[in-house]
């Protein structure tokens, strides 16, 4: 006879124990397929069915906590994947992971506006997998507005985009050594971190994953070779920066509407991009590169890059290979 939600041609059969729907994989596995009902949920590593089989839960599918009005859950240390929107707008406030998670899938927190406390346990690999329906992944917390700190493991290489967009709450980030690539705006708008400290392990920063925060005087390492464009963009309490020698390029509004009041550039950039610093009407000096300075400083001209028409003093030294100008400057 068919078990509860099984039909005739399929593998997999559905069954509810504990508040929650399961799936089978296997003959041995189960997947979490459904939130039911209970405001504190501990998912077990085992679980028996109507007829008494015993399975091992080993995964979370695809918004199966979706919308719930579930407050805190526990997951043991047998489930090693959450699929894409496992939570995505529900009411959950604390989620608890053992050693064993591998894998969190695109948007799987996403608008999670009362999660405030979050583990990622050091087996973690990949944060914000691939959906590959959609053939993207990130946005693993997107929109949590009450998350106020988390740690990335040193397993997880990639931050891929947006994964802590408009987490407006964040005030503590650690990243630890492992990191290499924090992609696409994966941090904007969150515009309570004021301060956050790269690994030497990242190599690459897309454009703008520090759009909108409340970062105030970030290093840049030189590491990444290349600033990209809209970097730190609208970054309204960023007053002052460093930028590593060794970064060769400045890209494109990279520290456009922030509120520096200088800038310094040191040797090694051969590249100031179009509005790189545009919109920063409290600066007072500009320094490009090291080197004797020239006789006197000299008043900036109509530079795109630079915008600089409040500036008192610019002074430039002839390394910069270029400086991007404004269309008509």
């Amino acid at each position: 006879s068919l078990r509860t939600g099984e039909s005739l041609g399929s593998t997999a059969a559905t069954f509810t124990a504990g508040g929650l729907q399961y799936t089978t994989i296997d003959e041995a596995t189960v997947a979490v397929k459904k939130y039911v009902e209970g405001s504190d949920i501990v998912v077990p590593s085992t679980v028996r069915d109507d007829d008494g089989n015993v399975y091992t839960v080993v995964a979370v599918n695809a918004s199966a906590f979706g919308s719930a009005a579930v407050k805190s859950v526990s997951f043991p240390s047998t489930v090693t994947s959450l699929d894409y929107y496992a939570f995505n707008r529900s009411s959950v406030e604390r989620v608890t992971f053992a050693e064993g998670l591998e894998s969190i899938g695109y948007g799987a927190f996403s608008m999670c506006t009362s999660l405030s406390e979050v583990n990622l346990p050091a087996s973690l690999k990949v944060l914000g997998a691939v959906w590959e329906l959609a053939g993207w992944g990130g946005s693993a917390f997107a929109q949590c507005t009450s998350l106020t700190k988390i740690t990335i493991p040193a397993g997880v290489t990639e931050l891929p985009q947006l994964t802590f967009q408009g987490c407006t709450a964040l005030t503590e980030v650690t990243l630890n050594e492992g990191l290499t690539t924090i992609g696409e705006r994966v941090f904007e708008e969150c515009t309570a971190l004021k301060s956050l400290q790269l690994p030497s392990t990242v190599t690459t920063i897309e454009r703008a994953a520090f759009m909108k925060t409340g970062l105030d005087n970030p290093v840049v390492p030189a590491s990444i070779r290349i600033i990209p464009n809209s970097c730190y963009l609208w970054c309204g309490d960023m007053k002052s920066f460093t930028i590593e020698e060794g970064i060769v390029e400045v890209g494109k509004q990279a520290f456009a509407d922030c509120a520096l009041e200088s800038v310094e550039v040191p040797a090694s950039v051969e590249w100031i991009r179009t509005d790189a610093f545009q919109g920063n009407g409290n600066v007072k000096t500009i320094r490009l590169g090291s080197g004797p300075a020239p006789p006197r400083p000299q008043r900036p001209g109509r530079m795109g890059a630079l915008d600089a028409g409040q500036c008192a003093a610019v002074v430039a030294y002839r390394h910069i290979s270029g400086v991007d100008r404004a269309p008509g400057a």
